[in-house]
Order: structure tokens, then sequence, then C-alpha cells
């Protein structure tokens, strides 16, 4: 900052002393030289001669040329000061600068100089503060966010929009949307709040590293304090797992609607054709209430895997499920007991290798279900006289169940949702051989609420291996 030396002891030391003082003493000498010269003259004691006229010419000329050489002397030293005092005051590291003006004037300027910068590099720091503050939020926000001027130019964009976009960085100064956002949709809805000034809210589908992402993009538009349009502020949320769940659901309740309505409306024909006059033949009446016994069972079974569903995404947190030390050994002897009358009647041999003395720590009863359901699931996909190996093993600190068949196999094209509620490889034979489509996603929530996970090796004509992973924790 610029500092006066000495200045504020002596205020006097500008005025008259300096320039104006030397000013005055020449002046007074000319003053006085000339009016001895004229004295001289007018009494008489001297006539004015060409010789004293030219001295006289001559002072005043010295004199107009002094004064003019210490006038600029001293405004180059004051114009020195004022350059020093700017190039300090627009330093990056401003220091004092040591200086003793010639005029109150000069001193005055750089004062007020002073003032003003102060001022100035105050509001640059809080705008620089604030700044920083918007960065660190927009950096933090999980949405992205983009902003825009009205030439369709990006002015800023956060991290999260960069990765929702599948972009590594910003080109460098104002790009293009149509430069660095190459979508069509989102283009289109640039141009419209450009032209409206009207908020707008759509889902755009965005396709970065071939995968699908759905964006909901919330436009605003940007206004000075005056009102006047200076472009375009977009918010994107990452919608992509709603809009998935939200088409499981939809998927799920048509499926419900569908598993259900079959055997009701299987039921319900065949009471009416008992009620028609079936029932006053024995032998159809047997048969028909026969089918409406099996297709009665068929629904409650469906129910009740809907409800064990139900019980297992609601208690299903590791800390809500009881577990207890248990041999492997004793459960898988369980599910092949209660999966043997199925295996006797295709001749089907389920054959178990696992150590005696192998414990965890698990839900009995839930890995149970879970092998019975894989158990269930070879036996109905596999030939007659056949066979379906279960092993466990311990592998550091997890529990490995394998439930292995050598039927008929699965395709890998639907391996990905073979765990979904509902859903078929064969809808037709699976509903022939009585499944409920809810089996394997029993197994896969099973896995869940321990903490684990499922996986399936498959081989079309050479059969399929479920391996139930359970961790200990």
């Amino acid at each position: 900052m610029f500092r006066k030396s000495g200045l504020e002891k002596e205020e006097d030391t500008l005025q008259p002393r300096g320039i104006q003082q030397k000013i005055l003493i020449l002046q007074t000498i000319t003053i006085a030289f000339t009016a001895c010269a004229l004295f001289a003259f007018t009494t008489g004691l001297a006539p004015l001669s060409a010789k004293t006229a030219t001295i006289a010419l001559f002072v005043i000329i010295a004199q107009a040329l002094l004064l003019t050489m210490l006038q600029a002397r001293t405004l180059k030293k004051d114009f020195e000061l004022i350059s020093r005092t700017i190039k300090n005051l627009t330093s990056t590291s401003p220091q004092d600068v040591e200086a003793t003006p010639k005029t109150q004037e000069v001193v005055e300027v750089l004062s007020t100089l002073d003032i003003e910068t102060q001022k100035a590099r105050h509001q640059m720091e809080n705008i620089v503060g604030q700044k920083r503050e918007l960065d660190a939020v927009l950096e933090s926000m999980a949405e992205g966010v983009i902003a825009i001027d009205s030439r369709e130019r990006i002015l800023n964009m956060n991290s999260a929009a960069l990765a929702l976009l599948g972009l590594s960085d910003l080109p460098a100064g104002k790009p293009s949307i149509q430069e660095v956002i190459r979508n069509s949709e989102f283009q289109k809805i640039a141009r419209q709040i450009l032209l409206s000034h009207h908020s707008i809210q759509d889902d755009i589908v965005f396709y970065t590293d071939q995968t699908e992402v759905i964006l909901q993009v919330n436009a605003v538009p940007l206004q000075n304090s005056e009102g006047e349009s200076m472009g375009a502020l977009f918010v994107f949320h990452d919608i992509t797992k709603l809009r998935k769940l939200e088409s499981m659901r939809s998927d799920f309740v048509a499926n419900v609607s569908h598993e259900l309505k079959t055997p009701i409306t299987s039921i319900k024909g065949f009471v009416e054709t008992l009620l028609d006059g079936a029932i006053d033949s024995p032998a159809d009446a047997r048969r028909f209430i026969e089918i409406v016994g099996k297709q009665s069972e068929r629904l409650s079974d469906i129910i009740d895997d809907l409800l064990s569903l139900s019980r297992l995404e609601q208690g299903g947190d590791e800390d809500q499920i009881s577990r207890e030390p248990i041999l492997v050994r004793t459960v898988i002897e369980s599910a092949t007991l209660a999966c043997q009358h199925e295996a006797r009647e295709k001749n089907i041999s389920i054959e178990v290798s696992c150590d005696p003395s192998l414990s965890f720590n698990v839900n009995s009863h839930l890995v149970e279900q879970a092998l019975v359901n894989l158990i269930s699931n070879g036996l109905k996909y596999s030939d007659d006289r056949n066979r379906i190996e279960i092993s466990a093993e311990l592998v550091q600190d997890e529990i490995r169940l394998r439930v292995q068949d050598f039927g008929s196999g699965i395709s890998k094209v639907h391996l990905p949702r073979l765990f979904e509620r509902f859903y078929r490889v064969d809808k037709a034979r699976s509903r022939k051989l009585g499944g409920t489509g809810l089996g394997l996603a029993i197994v896969k929530h099973i896995a869940q609420a321990h903490k684990g996970y499922i996986n399936v090796e498959s081989t079309v004509g050479e059969g399929s291996t479920f391996t139930l992973h359970l961790p200990q924790r």
C-alpha cells in the first residue's frame, strides 16, 4: 500500500516549501531586478540601453526555463510514484511504498487510489470466495449440473454431470453443447428453453459405453437482476434404477395376475362343468374334482412362495435373520429327504459330497429351503434315470453349496434374468411341471439375506450348476 513518508507529521512540507517556494523566490528576484531597472530609467540615473534590455530579457527567459525544468522534474517524480503505487496495488503480493510526493494534489490522488483499490481488492476476495464455495457445492452434488449461455455455450459443468454423460473432461474455453453432448433430445430441450424462457422437465436416454442411462432433466432459464435472459441451467438425475424397478414392478403385477388367473380360471371352469351336470357322472366328477384339487394346490403354492418372498424382503437384513452353528451335511440331507419322493418318481439319484464335520453359522431353515428349491428345479428339468450331485466346501470364510444336474441345460441368453420372479425359460413346460416361477427368486433372496449371492453355469444339453455363496459374517 502507499504510505506517505513524513507527511503525517509535517503537512506544511508540501506548501509553500518545495517547488512553489522556489518559484516564489525566483519571481521575487525577477520583480526586484526589473523594478530597479525601471526606477533607474525613469529617474535618469541610468539610461535603458540595449544591453540592459537584453540582460533583463535573458533573466526572464532563464527564469522561465528554470521553472519549467523544476516543474518537469517534480512531475516526473510524482508520475513515477503514481506508477509504482499502481503496479504495487495490482500486484498479487502488495507491499508498502515509501515515498514523499511533491504536491498536495498527488497525495490526494494516491490516497484516493489506495482507498478505491482496497475496496476493489476486498470485493474481488469476496467474489473469489463465493466462487470457491459455489464450486465446492457443485462438486459435492450427486446430481449433474450444466450451465449454458444464450449462445448454447457451456459455462460450467460439475463432475457428476461429466460422469453421468460418460465424459472424461470438459474441453477448454466455452465449448458448445453440440460439441460436448451429442444427444438430439437434449439439444432440442436446450433450444426450447432458450426460446421459451420457461422451465422444462423431461426424461432422456443416453448411451455411454454401450450402457443405457435414463436421466431426468430439469431445465430452468437463467436471468440477471434486471430479468434479462443469460442462458439456462440443467440438473440431471439418474433414474435408471428407478425406471427398471418400475418396469419390474409392472411385470411382477402382470405376472402375478396371470399366474393366479390360470389356476382360478381352471377351477372355475371345472366347477361350472360339474354344476352343469358332470357331477352326476361319478367318473367325470372324480376326475374334475382331482383337477380342481391340483389347481387349488398350485394356487396355494404360488401364494406361499409370494409370502416367502415378502418375508425375505422385509426381514432379509443380516441383523434380522437368526443364525446358528449347524452341520452342513445335516441341512443337505434334510433337503434331499424333502425331495426324495419326486426323485423316486423319475428314478433320479441324489449324490451328496460333504465333509460330515463341516459346520457353518447360517439360518438352517432358509438354507434348507434354498437347497430344496434348487434340487426340485434340477429334478423337473432332468430326464428319468439321471442324477443330481450336491457338494459343499469351505473356501476361506465362505461356504459354497453346489447343486449340479445333468438335464436339458439353459441357454446363455436366459441366464441374466434367470432369478427374476416368474421368469421362465420354457413357460409351457414349466407350468406343466408344476413350477410357480418363484423358486429361484426365493433362492436369490435367501442368499442376499445371508449377505451372499448365487450364480449359475449352464450348457444346453449338458446340464446346469447352481452355486450358493454364503459368507461367514
